[in-house]
């Protein structure tokens, strides 16, 4: 193990977890090529299976009718302390989260000109976002209304490999330079979810398997809020949870839906929400700040609140 493996030169005892995330934060950005020496390097709050924490860089690009800022892969730090426990040095740790973000953004750069193509229709996917915390950010953003304060803004998929999903998300001016008319924007989005990604609805660990909760996600576990959106998956949900269903938007990469009948009051709900939205750093990962209800017969999502008739029967024809 190598000497910028300990907290200091004249220490035999390997950094802290928190340590390890205070010297990566500070020596970070030493480390990025001069390629990317325009990039911001920002720190993202994600829940996933565990809230994590790791970082990822912007980078200022031209589109053919504006301004944007490509965003790079999530690099997580607790993936990246296990690399240093496991041996490597805290710079050799540096030096490959450098090059994976690196990498990443060469292979923007070899398809940037292909910015006009049609095939740009086929890469816009949809994303959920809070409209009340991102006011500002969606000022100039392409975007349509689903419910609560959740909204279905678009990011167009750059690439996508192993390492990530490299995009940025749709601006209002783009529009006339790519072949999308506004009309058909989000039917043609979830179409496009639909064939990129599959659909996952999983339990989380020591809960009820018939009462959940359960995440809805994608299998890159990127995006996967948007998921709710597809017929095929309210369907499901309805058929599996057997009542009407309570929708968490918790993140822009999953939501959390649970039986009404575990969770009928809809400030403990909100509350719920809230908590878990405590932690977050950037507002962008917010799906949405109001729960969300669904009819499980009609599949129709409306905000959760005391105007809802509240009707947990189980359906007479579901095993029980």
């Amino acid at each position: 193990m190598s000497e910028s493996n300990y907290t200091n030169p004249g220490s035999r005892e390997p950094m802290s977890f928190e340590a390890f995330k205070d010297a990566f934060k500070k020596e970070f950005v030493h480390y990025l090529p001069a390629s990317l020496a325009d990039a911001e390097i920002k720190e993202q709050t994600v829940q996933k299976d565990r809230l994590r924490t790791g970082i990822s860089v912007l980078m200022p690009v031209a589109t053919p009718a504006s301004s944007s800022a490509l965003g790079g892969p999530v690099l997580y730090y607790d993936d990246m302390y296990k690399m240093y426990e496991s041996g490597a040095s805290l710079s050799e740790v540096m030096t490959e989260a450098a090059h994976i973000f690196d990498d990443a953004f060469k292979k923007f750069a070899t398809i940037t000109p292909s910015f006009n193509l049609d095939d740009a229709r086929n890469m816009i996917i949809p994303r959920l976002i809070s409209r009340s915390a991102n006011a500002d950010y969606l000022e100039n953003k392409v975007f349509d209304r689903f419910e609560g304060d959740t909204v279905i803004a678009y990011q167009w998929v750059i690439s996508m490999d192993e390492t990530g999903i490299a995009g940025t998300c749709l601006e209002k001016d783009l529009l006339g330079s790519i072949n999308v008319k506004r009309e058909e924007i989000k039917e043609l989005a979830i179409e496009n979810m639909e064939r990129l990604f599959v659909s996952k609805i999983r339990e989380l660990p020591f809960t009820d398997p018939d009462k959940g909760p359960f995440i809805v996600t994608n299998n890159r576990a990127c995006f996967g809020a948007a998921m709710i959106l597809s017929d095929a998956i309210r369907e499901e949900l309805a058929e599996q949870i057997g009542e009407d269903v309570i929708i968490l938007p918790t993140t822009k990469d999953e939501c959390m839906v649970m039986p009404v009948s575990e969770i009928p009051d809809p400030e403990m709900a909100a509350g719920l929400l809230n908590s878990i939205h405590m932690g977050f750093d950037d507002s962008r990962e917010i799906a949405g700040t109001m729960p969300l209800f669904m009819d499980h017969k009609s599949l129709e999502v409306r905000p959760f609140d005391h105007d809802i008739e509240i009707n947990p029967d189980i359906d007479e024809d579901m095993d029980i």
